[in-house]
């Protein structure tokens, strides 16, 4: 019976949503964007991380290995690789990606932060509307929010 289990259970695991390294949207920022108040991503996760980075649709494992400085190798099996519809949100520590969420729209649009790299003592944010702003001001290219 004990073997019956522990085979149940790994075969569970092999199947778990996330076994692409690759989570679902933050419950902690979609929480901080509903908020609609400015906040800090270092406050809202519960992992040490030195460097975010945030990707929209359409990407792929080259433009985000490119933008990290190593190669990931995982990019494209977020959920925004082939479609729209949300942000891959990507946190590194020491030159490898320590976490990765699929932010969807709905919970935060990142678009406006794209493109850029930043720390823990500088990824503060404002919110506009379901859009997530750079604290300092400064927009992406592909920013619509005026």
């Amino acid at each position: 019976m004990r073997s019956g289990l522990v085979l149940a259970a790994t075969l569970l695991a092999g199947c778990a949503p996330f076994s692409d390294g690759i989570g679902g949207s933050s419950d902690e920022v979609a929480d901080a964007i509903a908020a609609g108040k400015p906040f800090r991503l270092a406050d809202l996760t519960d992992f040490e991380w030195d460097r975010f980075y945030s990707f929209g649709a359409y990407l792929t494992n080259e433009r985000v290995d490119e933008q990290l400085g190593f190669h990931w190798g995982k990019a494209e099996a977020s959920d925004f690789a082939s479609s729209d519809g949300g942000s891959l949100l990507v946190f590194v520590r020491d030159g490898e990606v320590v976490e990765a969420f699929d932010q969807d729209w709905d919970d935060g649009y990142f678009d406006c932060v794209g493109g850029r790299e930043f720390t823990p003592k500088d990824a503060s944010f404002r919110v506009r509307g379901e859009h997530v702003l750079a604290a300092d001001g400064r927009k992406a290219r592909s920013c619509s929010v005026d």
